[in-house]
């Protein structure tokens, strides 16, 4: 059925209700099938001869990310949303979807856990569905302390932002980062999530610009993001740390802004590690 579906689609495709039509039946042969791998022959040949300018690629591209990821090609199904998301009526869709995949493919981090970022991101994730993966770098600074995180984020009127760390399902006593802001000062919270997905977060940090705060913050520090979850008395294993930007609902500035993060310290017991770098 599916090889006669695609000769008579052959030569034929034409026009806009012929390109919403082929998607649409991709999208009913991936309900049928639950393995999205007919689906994908339907959309692959639409790609074929649809112009990447076309209004319907971004969704075309968005429905064939999520086919390729249901048939186990992840690195096809991050190629395709991210050609998704860069339609924008689709960024959010698929920046949210390939978050989730991008999280699923990141080796959990282990505690306790020292993080510079000589060596890249150190497993940290742009969260979703704001901005793009290019927004996360390891900036080298012209002194002291060298490489760091540097996040770039748009702050806008009644949005907040994150970024995350995957951890692979460990209890916590106490979490110490530091902080600074570049452009103007911000405002985070930290935030856990546990196996659950239920979340607690610190109070509100301000963040000044041009000058590192250093934040520590003990387990006791976390209250319950929503109030449904009052049951549960406080976070054990977690399987996500965020800094959530959240400068919005603080201040008056808008627009580009850049957070820098360095030296992330969580520990699984009370006490800390010795040492540190020098000359912040």
């Amino acid at each position: 059925m599916l090889g006669m579906w695609l000769s008579c689609f052959r030569g034929v495709y034409a026009g806009t209700s012929e390109q919403w039509a082929a998607i649409y039946d991709g999208r009913l042969t991936e309900a049928l099938d639950h393995d999205g791998v007919n689906s994908i022959a339907i959309y692959e040949t639409v790609a074929a001869q649809l112009p990447t300018d076309d209004p319907l690629y971004g969704e075309l591209m968005f429905w064939l990310g999520r086919a390729r990821m249901l048939g186990g090609d992840s690195e096809g199904a991050r190629d395709a949303l991210g050609k998704s998301a860069d339609d924008p009526n689709f960024h959010d869709a698929a920046r949210s979807f390939l978050g989730q995949v991008l999280r699923s493919e990141t080796k959990g981090a282990e505690f306790p856990l020292r993080q510079g970022f000589d060596e890249g991101l150190g497993g940290w994730l742009r969260g979703w569905p704001r901005g793009d993966d290019e927004d996360l770098t390891v900036l080298q600074t012209d002194g002291p302390p060298g490489s760091v995180l540097a996040w770039s984020l748009v702050v806008e009127e009644g949005q907040t932002d994150f970024v995350l760390l995957p951890v692979a399902s460990q209890s916590f006593q106490k979490v110490r980062v530091f902080l600074r802001a570049e452009g103007f000062s911000a405002h985070v919270r930290l935030t856990v999530e546990d196996e659950a997905g239920i979340r607690w977060s610190t109070d509100d940090i301000r963040v000044p610009a041009d000058s590192w705060e250093a934040v520590e913050v003990s387990r006791s520090s976390f209250s319950l993001e929503s109030p449904k979850d009052e049951l549960a008395d406080s976070p054990n294993r977690i399987v996500a740390l965020l800094v959530e930007d959240v400068t919005s609902q603080h201040s008056d500035l808008r627009g580009n802004n850049q957070i820098w993060m360095d030296e992330v310290e969580v520990f699984s017991h009370e006490g800390g590690l010795n040492g540190g770098r020098a000359g912040r």
